[in-house]
């Protein structure tokens, strides 16, 4: 029998493994102790700088009393900054800056911190491995390739702090699935959850997610009580019910307001050859990488009994399968989940690591106990040592801010010209221009870096795609409706040289240029845009038809009986796409009334509500086919000459077409089979016109002639044509944290577009007494009187705020009851 160590060891074992992870962390992050006084020492991760924006507008506030600001005017026409991005991360950064003095060293620090309290967590685990093991397992961590890329390349300052919560938030839940646990691990793990969903929202649902897979796996593994499963699983349902009061607001805007399909189509999916290819790093620094040894030596340490213990094979699993999410293939399966657009697949890595890290801990445990196989430890550590060296260029690669960026922010803050400013580069510049034009500037911003979470995510997104296609009179337009009177051009891109191009004559002036960059001026200020309303969308497939179709100004709900007649009647044209509706014989008596006034409506059934029964699209009595198209071309009839569409540019292009009793006027032959491409049919004095093949969207990516005839065909209007019909300004506009003041002036009623954002909870006042917003474009869409009148734009929460903060309350006074109800020490 082995003799128990001396008892001073006992005690010197942890003294000496926290003090020696503290300071390989410390010293491995050296470049970031220096003062940023310094060009080479700022922040060159790509979301750096934007984060510590945020932060530095939070401390001005606090520094004024006020601790939670509801709107941020320098961003997308003004935010709500803690309505997606969660508020801890920032909070500390203003605590750390109450040390530091300079906001850009509290992001130096606050990188440092984090990294330390991942790895130091992770001796948390030391109760199973010991203590050696325990503190590689938190340098893998806490200095992995994929932490560095995230933290130093990437910049996400909140993931950071998301991720120092999971290796104590595992812990726990692993003490009380194997029933070690008591109560204050449950009221841990419940605070734990709370705390990385208050910090990344969608990392702290991906830990949950996978915590919960850990949980049900280890079930059938470990066959523990079904008592200690459930009171994981519970403990955890507590945390997200904790956050409810922030966490179920956060849920309406930014990226779940963006069209899931098109999320789908932007996530980022790779090889496993490039998680696993040690040399790609030496050829792109910031490129993603899992470690090849680490694989290695788990798959071999398969055939070692400690790693096929319950613990350590439960993680194995949930970390390869948190691995395969983001790859070809699965990937494929994993877009077969409900709201899966809403988990960045290649996010898990952030879990794969620890996942990984702990059955590697328990075979490093395994090998020090056997007499024999021990000398495989330190071959093993240097192994996985030299593999992850490489990575280590993170930490002392530096970039220098862009002098051209630090240029154009000394000339808006001399000379600004116009009201706001837009960056136009297709986020290429990172976070740079976001802090450096509001925060040295206080410039507004429109365009750029990180639109999720603004309320016109969708409109950017929109004008992001216009450019993209060439529609470029079409960009102007929307750059117009946002306020944008300072461009800020990317010279490397073609698309926004064709732009550039026809800004002179659109009354821009180059006023600046170097090699990357050209900055256009002139001059504006607060203004209001006087609308002639002509064309209103309703759905998320109404963006398409806007970038086709300036005259188009699309509404802010997608379902159909949220409008009234009375404002749907001052539309001649209604277009449908993507739409949905809470009752369907509502929306369409809604619809059957506008008609009967002579209203025209123009359906595109992609995307629209199924039938139950029929399992199809259906408005009225006229269903959507879904069809398949592959290459062949697709053959155009109407009175003309026939004609041929462009070829799809996704394989198979998933369309529906309109079956019903339909006067045709463009047909479509494909594999001698015809159908309808446009039909109409009269109802009253009106006509409801249905667009089939998804023409609208075919159009947007390829541009294709004849599908703009064809949708020219639905309306009276041309293509280029517009609903703007002049401008006013907004004499004495405040922008602040609590929102707008202004004053304008009209000779006659009539239909204004304010371009400040339409966020819930929105209330506009005209000389005190309410008025009825419609947004439109996710902009302030009002009826205004004639005359001169005073104008506030304030902010209140709506009902989902009130729902969460009960939720929190309710989970409070429950969790705490619970841990007083708690039987005994142990579960």
């Amino acid at each position: 029998m082995t003799a128990p160590p001396p008892r001073r060891l006992v005690f010197l074992a942890p003294i000496v493994s926290v003090l020696f992870l503290s300071l390989v962390i410390v010293f491995s992050l050296y470049g970031l102790w220096k003062p940023v006084n310094a060009e080479q020492n700022y922040p060159w991760g790509s979301d750096t700088l934007g984060h510590l924006l945020k932060a530095e507008i939070l401390q001005q506030e606090i520094q004024q009393g006020n601790w939670y600001p509801v709107n941020f005017p320098y961003w997308y026409n003004g935010m709500q900054p803690f309505r997606y991005h969660p508020p801890l991360p920032y909070y500390l950064l203003v605590g750390i800056n109450l040390l530091t003095g300079d906001m850009l060293d509290a992001g130096h620090w606050f990188v440092i911190l984090t990294a330390l309290i991942t790895g130091l967590s992770f001796l948390l685990f030391a109760r199973w491995t010991g203590w050696l093991p325990a503190v590689i397992g938190g340098l893998a961590v806490a200095l992995s390739p994929e932490y560095l890329r995230i933290v130093l390349a990437e910049g996400n300052l909140p993931r950071a702090l998301a991720s120092a919560f999971l290796p104590a938030l595992t812990y726990c839940v692993i003490r009380l699935m194997t029933g070690q646990g008591n109560r204050w691990h449950g009221m841990a793990t419940a605070l734990l959850v709370a705390a990385a969903i208050l910090s990344h929202a969608m990392m702290g649902a991906i830990f949950g997610l996978c915590l919960t897979g850990v949980v049900i796996i280890h079930a059938f593994l470990g066959k523990p009580p079904f008592r200690h499963t459930l009171l994981a699983l519970s403990s955890m349902a507590i945390g997200l019910a904790l956050s409810a009061f922030w966490f179920l607001p956060s849920l309406k805007g930014g990226i779940s307001d963006i069209n899931p399909q098109a999320m789908t189509e932007a996530l980022l999916t790779f090889s496993l050859g490039t998680y696993l290819d040690p040399l790609l790093r030496f050829g792109q620094r910031e490129i993603v990488y899992l470690g090849l040894s680490l694989v290695v030596v788990l798959f071999a340490g398969l055939f070692h009994p400690s790693i096929r213990r319950p613990i350590p094979l439960t993680f194995l699993i949930i970390g390869a399968l948190s691995v395969l999410v983001s790859t070809p293939g699965f990937n494929d399966l994993f877009k077969g989940l409900p709201a899966h657009e809403l988990f960045w697949p290649i996010r898990f890595l952030g879990f794969s690591v620890l996942a990984l890290a702990i059955p590697l801990t328990f075979l490093l445990k395994g090998l020090i106990e056997h007499p024999v196989r021990k000398f495989l430890l330190f071959p093993i550590v240097i192994l996985l040592a030299v593999d992850l060296f490489p990575s280590s260029q993170l930490l002392a690669f530096r970039r220098p801010v862009s002098q051209d960026i630090d240029r154009v922010a000394e000339i808006l803050a001399s000379n600004g010209h116009g009201w706001r400013e837009a960056t136009l580069d297709f986020s290429r510049l990172g976070s740079a221009p976001s802090y450096f034009f509001s925060a040295d500037s206080s410039q507004e911003q429109v365009f750029g870096w990180a639109y999720q979470g603004s309320c016109t995510a969708r409109t950017v997104s929109a004008l992001n795609e216009a450019i993209q296609g060439g529609n470029v009179s079409v960009a102007l337009n929307m750059l117009d409706i946002l306020g944008a009177d300072d461009l800020v051009v990317l010279k490397s891109d073609s698309s926004l040289d064709h732009l550039a191009a026809i800004l002179p004559d659109s009354g821009f002036q180059q006023t600046w240029e170097s090699s990357s960059l050209a900055l256009y001026q002139r001059a504006g200020g607060p203004r209001a845009l006087v609308i002639q309303p002509q064309v209103l969308g309703i759905g998320p497939g109404a963006y398409n038809f806007a970038i086709l179709l300036p005259a188009l100004l699309p509404g802010d709900s997608q379902y159909v009986d949220d409008y009234d007649l009375a404002f749907l009647s001052k539309y001649p044209y209604i277009v449908l796409s993507s739409f949905d509706w809470h009752e369907r014989r509502a929306a369409e008596s809604l619809l059957l009334a506008y008609l009967e006034q002579g209203g025209q409506v123009v359906v595109d059934l992609t995307g629209a509500p199924d039938d139950p029964l029929a399992r199809e699209p259906r408005l009225f009595d006229v269903y959507g086919e879904h069809v398949q198209f592959y290459s062949e071309p697709v053959q155009i009839i109407t009175q003309d000459d026939p004609d041929t569409l462009l070829p799809f540019q996704i394989q198979p292009w998933q369309a529906v077409v309109p079956q019903g009793d339909l006067v045709d006027v463009v047909r479509f032959s494909y594999h001698d089979v015809t159908g309808t491409a446009l039909g109409y049919q009269e109802v009253g004095e009106g006509r409801i016109w249905f667009v089939g093949l998804n023409i609208p969207y075919h159009t947007l990516l390829t541009g294709d002639p004849l599908g703009i005839s064809i949708i020219e065909r639905s309306f009276s209007l041309e293509t280029h044509a517009t609903s703007i019909t002049g401008t006013i300004p907004l004499e004495n506009y405040l922008a602040d944290e609590q929102g707008y003041t202004f004053e304008y002036t009209l000779q006659t009623q009539e239909e204004l577009l304010i371009p400040i954002a339409a966020c819930d909870g929105t209330a506009v006042a005209v000389d005190g007494a309410p008025a009825t917003v419609h947004p439109l474009y996710n902009l302030i869409s009002i009826t205004a009187p004639a005359g001169t009148h005073h104008v506030e734009i304030s902010f209140s929460p709506t009902r989902i705020f009130w729902v969460g903060a009960t939720i929190s309350l309710a989970s409070l006074i429950g969790g705490t009851a619970g841990l007083f109800y708690w039987k005994g020490k142990r579960t």
